[in-house]
C-alpha cells in the first residue's frame, strides 16, 4: 500500500478524519477524555473496504461511514511535520502550536478555525504533553496572540448570528511563523475570516465561552 497515494480508501478516510477533527460539532459526541476520531468506510453491503483499495470503491449515496474513537497518542506528532530550521530560541510549545494551527487551517471545506475548538480539542488530540493542561494551553495561545504570531477575529455564525464565533489564524507574515514553517508559511487558499469588533483577545483565550 502506498499511503501517499491520494486516491486510496486510506487517503479518503484520513481526509474525513481531519475534517471531523476540525469540526466543533464533534465535541458534542466525543467521549470524555482525550480521544481522536477513527473513520472506517464500508460498501453498500456493509463490508469494510480495504484501505489500500481505490477511493472510487466508496459510493457516497450507498456506502457507510463508521466512526470510532481511540485514545490520542501521548507522544508528539512530529514525524509527519515538515522539516524546518526553526530558531532554537523559539519556545517549543509555540512551535507545536504553530504547526498544529497550520495543519488545521489547511483542512478542506473549512473557512476558519474556531479558537475554542483549536484550544480545547485540536491541541489536546495532537498528544502534546504540555497541551494536556488547560492553563498551559491558554498561556501558550495568549503569548502567541500577544506577540502577533496568531491573530483572532470574530466571524459570523449563521446558526446564532447574535453570537459570532471567535476564530484563530496564523499571522503568516510573522518572522516566527516563517522560521517554523519555511515555504509552507504561505497563506492557505480561500482562508479569509471576517473581522468583527469584540472583546479583548487575551480575555477570549481565557474565558473559553466561544
Amino acid at each position: 500500500m502506498n499511503p501517499k497515494n491520494p486516491d486510496t480508501i486510506e487517503a479518503l478516510a484520513r481526509r474525513i478524519e481531519e475534517a471531523l477533527d476540525a469540526s466543533a460539532a464533534l465535541q458534542t459526541i466525543v467521549p470524555p477524555g482525550h480521544y481522536r476520531v477513527r473513520v472506517t468506510l464500508e460498501n453498500e453491503k456493509g463490508r469494510k473496504l480495504r484501505r489500500d483499495a481505490p477511493a472510487t470503491r466508496f459510493s457516497p449515496p450507498s456506502g457507510r461511514i463508521l466512526l470510532s474513537f481511540e485514545p490520542a497518542p501521548e507522544h508528539r506528532e512530529t514525524a509527519s511535520e515538515p522539516q524546518t530550521s526553526a530558531s532554537p530560541h523559539i519556545d517549543s510549545h509555540i512551535v507545536d502550536a504553530i504547526r498544529a494551527l497550520d495543519r488545521a487551517e489547511r483542512l478542506p471545506n473549512f473557512s476558519f478555525v474556531s479558537l475554542k475548538f483549536f484550544r480545547d480539542s485540536s491541541l489536546v488530540w495532537k498528544g502534546f504533553d504540555w497541551a494536556q493542561s488547560d492553563e498551559e494551553r491558554a498561556a501558550v495561545l495568549r503569548s502567541a496572540i500577544e506577540d502577533r504570531i496568531m491573530i483572532t477575529s470574530k466571524v459570523h455564525n449563521p446558526r446564532t448570528p447574535q453570537f459570532p464565533v471567535t476564530a484563530i489564524r496564523l499571522n503568516r507574515e510573522s518572522a516566527v511563523v516563517v522560521s517554523v514553517l519555511g515555504n509552507a508559511a504561505k497563506r492557505p487558499r480561500g482562508f479569509s475570516p471576517v473581522a468583527i469588533r469584540g472583546e479583548s483577545l487575551s480575555r477570549t483565550v481565557l474565558s473559553g465561552r466561544r
